[in-house]
């Protein structure tokens, strides 16, 4: 009888190896990913006084009222505990801060991020971030920030530029948000990366969790 209870033991601990055995080989890669932070910046670019009209400024005002208080918001709430997590767990952070060329954007990031005390890299090429992210071993990108149906989509380090260089591109969707329509609608946008690119849309409660930590 003892020697059958020590031989239960044994079996049912070689049986709890092999499932975290298992369990560790499932598990996706956290060093396969970056996340990369879109246009956070401190201020946003469009001033009044730069306003060609009336509806001009009505419009950079509300543009404005958006930034200062969802992003502002989405920034706090979201990003700051996001890259609080990925720091934590050694997942690469990129950010990304293109102005408008020639139109004299301040494209200094919110202060937040705490990319200078982390020297973190800020890179605004497709090619600069493609060969960054090879000689990482990286080949999948989580986006967030601003926004989601223009400059994430649309700019050079953006989903489409990255996915045609060969990269999986995926949303973190309450980690960002889109602006008013310019050339696509929100949900325009989000049809598009779903059907045309294969993102995954995903939260930062559940980045997390698939990832650990």
């Amino acid at each position: 009888m003892k020697d059958r209870i020590v031989l239960g033991i044994i079996v049912l601990s070689a049986l709890g190896v092999l499932a975290l055995n298992l369990f560790n080989v499932m598990k996706p890669d956290k060093d396969d990913i970056a996340i990369l932070v879109m246009d956070t910046w401190q201020t946003f670019p469009h001033k009044e006084e730069n306003a060609v009209n009336a509806e001009a400024i009505v419009k950079i005002i509300e543009w404005n009222r958006w930034w200062y208080n969802d992003v502002q918001e989405v920034v706090e709430t979201k990003i700051v505990p996001l890259l609080e997590w990925a720091r934590e767990q050694d997942v690469v952070i990129v950010y990304s801060n293109l102005g408008e060329q020639g139109a004299g954007w301040d494209t200094t990031l919110n202060p937040l991020l705490e990319q200078d005390k982390y020297n973190e890299p800020i890179i605004n090429g497709t090619g600069e971030l493609d060969q960054y992210l090879k000689d990482k071993g990286i080949d999948k990108i989580y986006y967030c920030g601003f926004a989601i149906n223009n400059c994430i989509l649309g700019k050079p380090t953006g989903m489409k530029a990255m996915k045609e260089v060969g990269y999986e591109v995926n949303l973190i969707q309450d980690a960002s948000l889109s602006g008013e329509y310019q050339v696509l609608t929100h949900e325009e946008a989000l049809e598009y990366m779903d059907k045309e690119l294969g993102a995954d849309f995903i939260t930062v409660e559940e980045l997390e969790k698939k990832y650990g930590g």
